[in-house]
């Protein structure tokens, strides 16, 4: 989804955004140079993180099929009665 606001409390949903990819999750997007990058997480590739560029925030171009790193962009859970889990 490609959401934009003037105000911070009003959203409009301008589009969906169109990358090859399996299952995207949380986004980030930062100003890189002269366009933007997109840090995702894609479950479908064992939650891993993946990363797409786009000149103006509407089109996107994955960097790579592979993972940015080999770790995977879920942390370790803990549950108060159970203790950590992986």
């Amino acid at each position: 989804m490609h959401l934009t606001s003037t105000d911070l409390a009003k959203w409009d949903c301008e589009s969906t955004v169109k990358l090859d990819t399996g299952r995207m999750i949380d986004p980030t997007v930062m100003k890189l140079g002269q366009g933007y990058r997109m840090w995702y997480k894609d479950e479908r590739a064992g939650s891993r993180i993946l990363a797409a560029d786009s000149r103006d925030l509407r089109t996107w171009t994955k960097v790579s099929d592979q993972p940015v790193n080999p770790t995977k962009g879920e942390g370790r859970r803990r549950s108060a009665s159970k203790g950590t889990t992986g």
